[in-house]
């Protein structure tokens, strides 16, 4: 399952929702937990709502993620991101490239 948040600029919390339903959406269709790749190429979010992004994240990963990997290839939002997911829940490593991220995703 390939998410392409590539320039993405989350402004509203109506944004999250929105992912959410479209996540929801799709996996009706697929009926089973897959593997996933996000790209965070240029991404942003208002720093108030990123916890309520990561929390969507987190939902959305338990229920519908075999596992999960990103990338950025910005270290500034490798850092900033990693960090924000970071947690138990989640279990994922932002990679600097597709390939990285692919390559861990299948080992």
């Amino acid at each position: 399952f390939f998410v392409n948040f590539e320039r993405l600029h989350l402004r509203r919390r109506e944004q999250i929702e929105r992912i959410r339903a479209l996540i929801e959406a799709r996996f009706a269709d697929i009926g089973r937990k897959v593997p996933a790749v996000v790209n965070y190429e240029h991404f942003e979010i208002e720093p108030e709502l990123l916890d309520e992004y990561v929390a969507m994240v987190q939902d959305v990963t338990t229920r519908f993620y075999t596992g999960v990997v990103r990338y950025a290839t910005s270290g500034f939002a490798r850092m900033k991101l990693g960090e924000a997911l970071a947690d138990d829940h989640i279990r994922s490593r932002l990679y600097a490239t597709l390939g990285e991220a692919r390559a861990a995703l299948e080992s």
